[in-house]
């Protein structure tokens, strides 16, 4: 068992860390969300803010898509998990409402924001966008 345990930190630790800390940070907000709903279900109006607020993922996908993947559309599909994480989170919104039509789509939105970031963990890419750079640079004496 430690060595599967071992091999998942292992490849934690050759991950990019900043990209860990925007899944963190991604995390962080939709955790947010889900108590948001459980405490403002009763309410209508707190949950047409709680529905607002589930775009934050998106913007954060967005705007982590323009620093990093804007201009080398090669890195998308090493981002990906990322991405979709940030749409995922959007299926509940229309369920809000319902209690079981809120509790469906919240455990699949779990279920894959689960599979995506454990993916994305292991496999953050560890490169950059050197696109704007010049080559002549490096070699000038």
């Amino acid at each position: 068992m430690s060595t599967y345990i071992g091999s998942f930190l292992h490849r934690i630790t050759l991950s990019n860390t900043i990209q860990l800390i925007w899944l963190g940070t991604m995390i962080l907000v939709i955790l947010t969300l889900a108590i948001l709903h459980h405490i403002w279900k009763a309410d209508l109006r707190k949950i047409r803010v709680w529905r607002a607020l589930c775009f934050i993922p998106l913007v954060l996908a967005v705007i982590h898509f323009f620093i990093y993947s804007y201009g080398y559309p090669d890195f998308i599909s090493g981002y990906f998990p990322i991405y979709m994480i940030g749409l995922i989170v959007l299926f509940p919104i229309p369920f809000a409402k319902h209690k079981i039509g809120y509790c469906i789509t919240a455990w699949i939105t779990g279920i894959a924001l689960t599979i995506f970031g454990f993916y994305y963990m292991t496999m953050a890419p560890n490169s950059f966008n050197h696109t704007r750079e010049s080559l002549r640079n490096p070699f000038t004496p």
